[in-house]
């Protein structure tokens, strides 16, 4: 006869959480950084005693990144409309700056002003050398680059066949209001 060893006491069963329990556990918690970034963003706004116009469209949103791009002094500023071109953005906004110092400036500007428009991006990507920093705003993707670098890669020329948005510094919208 074979003797079974004995594991010790066993263990309650455990509950497996439902499809249903999980959905509810990630809506709560989701809804409460909701919350808490809308508390934080209306505060904000009342101590900065700023007022954001809301952005009605994409294109308006490629030109408020071009308008804050362009609040750093921000060289050769295209807007590229991609939305027959690409999946993945409708718009490209590119410039360049003088120096890895001015590219970075130029970049946090850009952020700045379009996440107190409640844009927030969803990824930053070569902020620790500023020679290309690239913020993708999902539908909007800003390529800010140090001069030389821009020249080396020539994106504008990759995308010949992009409309390009016409603007005037003049014409820019201001989402600040008086």
């Amino acid at each position: 006869m074979s003797k079974k060893k004995s594991a010790g006491p066993k263990a309650a069963p455990r509950k497996k959480k439902t499809t249903a329990t999980k959905k509810k556990a990630a809506t709560s918690a989701k809804a409460s950084v909701t919350v808490g970034k809308k508390t934080a963003v209306s505060k904000k706004k009342a101590s900065s005693g700023k007022k954001s116009a809301p952005v009605r469209n994409l294109a308006e949103k490629a030109l408020e990144a071009a308008r804050a791009a362009l609040d750093k002094k921000a060289l050769d500023l295209e807007i590229l409309d991609m939305r027959e071109l690409v999946y993945y953005a409708d718009y490209f906004v590119i410039c360049s700056g003088t120096s890895t110092q001015h590219v970075d400036a130029i970049a946090k500007n850009v952020e700045k002003e379009l996440s107190r428009l409640g844009h927030k991006p969803s990824g930053i990507e070569g902020r620790q050398s500023a020679l290309w920093v690239l913020i993708d705003f999902g539908d909007i993707v800003v390529h800010v680059f140090e001069q030389e670098t821009r020249q080396y890669y020539q994106l504008e020329k990759l995308w010949l066949d992009a409309p390009r948005i016409e603007y005037s510094e003049a014409g820019m919208p201001h989402a600040k209001a008086g």
